[in-house]
């Protein structure tokens, strides 16, 4: 987090507040009079109302802080050479989400497809997971996990690393928890759902945070943060399949650490593939 630009308190709180009118307008405004519908059914729901108004939020991104902010892609975790590694790993674990979900129906004799592929079409689902791929997931970990961790890290001046990297990754979170206030009043939720819901928030705001940091790939923080909202499963699965998720995310976690941990090898070249996970 060290190796970014810097940006000036007036770019980040200017920026805040101009992500959080949007935020607002888009869930209390532009959602409720339905203004995203004639683009999602024109296209079969192939670019949807999720993706619409996202890439509204990224166009607002990319205007403050790459133009406005002087701030480069590489400045908020977007590495473009990661890309191919975050799409393969994604795939992987979605793969291996099917097959545990497979093998468990076929233990319990009950395999059936998931009834949300008739129910709402192959479109509508497949449009929901490009809607998070390229929309939902990829704005807010960009700006929650790219920029503002990236940021704040930088803003605290203290020589203990530890309190500087917790220290930004609670502020981080709770602008993450904050800016879905907007959405939650818009899907109905009452005042007794906010608790357990900011918790939730806290609990996957920190651990998508524990990915990026531990493998260094935003990307792939976008791809298991799009499968944890939409794991779009072919067979239904008899239980949450966040949990499999979570499962295979650990262990992937873990592999890849070890692969970096090991001794530096003999020629730059292998270092460098390495270094790359």
């Amino acid at each position: 987090m060290l190796n970014v630009k810097e940006v000036s308190w007036k770019v980040i709180l200017f920026y805040l507040l101009v992500s959080m009118a949007l935020v607002s307008l888009i869930n209390l405004v532009l959602f409720p009079s339905h203004v995203f519908s004639p683009l999602a059914r024109a296209t079969n729901n192939w670019i949807d109302a999720t993706l619409q108004a996202n890439l509204l939020n990224l166009a607002v991104f990319c205007a403050f802080l790459f133009v406005f902010g002087k701030l480069r892609p590489a400045d908020v975790g977007l590495h473009w050479h990661k890309l191919s590694q975050g799409i393969f790993l994604t795939g992987l674990l979605w793969i291996a989400m099917q097959a545990s979900v497979l093998i468990v129906n076929w233990i319990n004799r009950d395999i059936h497809m998931n009834p949300i592929w008739g129910e709402r079409g192959i479109t509508v689902v497949l449009g929901g997971l490009i809607g998070q791929l390229l929309g939902n997931a990829f704005f807010e970990e960009t700006v929650y996990r790219g920029f503002y961790l990236s940021q704040f890290f930088l803003k605290i001046k203290t020589k203990n690393e530890k309190w500087r990297t917790a220290g930004s990754i609670l502020g981080m979170l709770t602008l993450f928890i904050l800016s879905h206030i907007p959405n939650r009043i818009f899907s109905g939720y009452t005042l007794a759902d906010i608790p357990l819901d900011f918790a939730l928030l806290f609990g996957w705001g920190l651990f998508y945070t524990a990915i990026y940091l531990l493998s260094g790939n935003l990307f792939l923080a976008i791809g298991i943060h799009s499968l944890a909202n939409k794991s779009t499963l072919i067979t239904e699965a008899s239980f949450p399949p966040q949990i499999l998720l979570f499962i295979f995310t650990v262990i992937l976690l873990l592999f890849l650490r070890t692969r970096i941990s090991k001794p530096a090898p003999s020629s730059a070249l292998e270092f460098d593939r390495i270094r790359e996970l």
